[in-house]
């Protein structure tokens, strides 16, 4: 109290007892000798465990649990709460979902992924570099410079049955399992340029959908608004949900299962429904 606050830290059990601990190792020193007992006392240790609250979720580099706890404490000063945007935000998209067309579906949720991807890859360079500004620029890029050739790619197949909307959603799939696997099983510092050619790929198979879905539409119902507002729509509400609920409550490797989880409930939706019948000639 009234002085300094030393923070000792390690990955195995510590001993508050280091003036033992130096005495064993032979070392001399002229403070904690002297003082270390007066200040670090058994009462005021037992307060310190009684207060840190041992039952608090656990915050690590891959689940952020501070952010929420920081979030909560805020609104909790203001007297307010975000529950109620979160709620009428949600029963809007449930509402718009119903009456967009069957591609358009398979859009919102590609554009959900593409930006809730978007936001965990930078979460993952910034947590692993310890910086994020000097790459941010390149991330948002890479994830934007896939989109033009994967419409031309797209445009090129768009005669193709529906099938191949169904296999690019597979692609995105197995892209998150990958992104899953390693977070859960490598988590290395690996070059930066790795992230970039993921963002593009990723990318790239996101843009190769548009064509193909307006294809399906047919032409003759303008469907690029619509497929263009779907895609729009469903990349705020994954920014939203995964940016301020999923990633900060339970973690990244949450968030990658929650994605996998929405895009393959999308694909059973349009298999079970059925493409939407085309008015084109």
């Amino acid at each position: 109290p009234g002085g300094e606050a030393y923070f000792i830290c390690s990955d195995r059990p510590l001993s508050w007892d280091i003036p033992r601990n130096l005495e064993a190792l032979g070392i001399k020193t002229n403070y904690l000798e002297g003082f270390y007992y007066g200040n670090v006392t058994q009462e005021r240790l037992a307060e310190l465990k009684n207060s840190a609250g041992l039952s608090a979720p656990l915050n690590s580099d891959f689940r952020p649990s501070l952010i929420h706890i920081m979030f909560k404490e805020w609104y909790e000063k203001q007297g307010a709460s975000p529950y109620g945007f979160f709620w009428i935000l949600g029963a809007l998209a449930f509402v718009y979902l119903i009456l967009i067309k069957n591609e358009e579906r398979v859009l919102f949720s590609t554009g959900l992924l593409g930006m809730g991807t978007e936001m965990i890859v930078i979460y993952t360079v910034q947590i692993l570099f310890g910086y994020v500004y000097l790459k941010i620029g390149a991330i948002v890029t890479a994830f934007l410079f896939g989109l033009l050739p994967g419409a031309a790619l797209g445009s090129r197949w768009k005669s193709r049955r529906s099938t191949v909307l169904m296999k690019s959603d597979v692609l995105l799939i197995c892209m998150l399992a990958v992104f899953l696997l390693w977070i859960g099983l490598v988590r290395t510092e690996d070059s930066t340029n790795y992230y970039l050619a993921y963002g593009f790929i990723f990318s790239l198979i996101c843009g190769f959908q548009f064509p193909v879905a307006a294809h399906l539409i047919g032409e003759k119902t303008s469907p690029a608004a619509g497929c263009f507002a779907a895609d729009l729509a469903g990349a705020a509400v994954g920014a939203i949900f995964l940016g301020a609920i999923i990633i900060p409550m339970w973690g990244m490797m949450v968030a990658l299962v929650f994605l996998i989880s929405l895009k393959a409930l999308s694909m059973m939706i349009y298999i079970i429904l059925g493409r939407t019948p085309r008015r084109s000639a």
